[in-house]
């Protein structure tokens, strides 16, 4: 009697996890080489919910960065928390030198619970490679 009774409320134990886990919300998180960030970039112009974010140190970041481009350095001990306070809503293009960085970072992203973030595929290296813009220092 026990075991008729365990099966059925053990199964109605993982469809409300199921349920409650579901948020039914699709995460759109790729990869994009470079025509494809280009694009994504013309597409979002002018929207303050689209931010490029450039994962790099300082130091890199100041040498040149995609114009409008945030900072927030992968390697700090607080990455993941300032990660955290962004606002998961929005768009994000994320990118670094060479896109391992920003592999990662896109990784943390999913974790947090962020809607839709894109990589840049072979980073600013391959977006220079392609003669596309770059702020760089005076």
């Amino acid at each position: 009697m026990q075991k008729r009774i365990i099966l059925p409320i053990g199964m109605i134990v993982l469809f409300a996890a199921f349920l409650i886990l579901n948020t039914g919300e699709e995460i759109k998180n790729a990869d994009l080489e470079v025509s494809e960030a280009w694009e994504l970039m013309g597409k979002n112009v002018g929207k303050e919910n689209f931010i490029l974010l450039d994962v790099r140190t300082p130091e890199e970041f100041k040498s040149g960065h995609l114009e409008g481009a945030v900072n927030l350095d992968f390697y700090a001990a607080d990455f993941k928390e300032s990660l955290s306070q962004m606002d998961t809503g929005n768009i994000y293009l994320v990118y670094c030198r060479s896109g391992n960085r920003s592999s990662t970072a896109l990784g943390i992203m999913g974790e947090l619970g962020f809607k839709e973030a894109y990589n840049l595929l072979g980073g600013i290296i391959a977006w220079e490679g392609e003669g596309l813009p770059v702020v760089k220092p005076d």
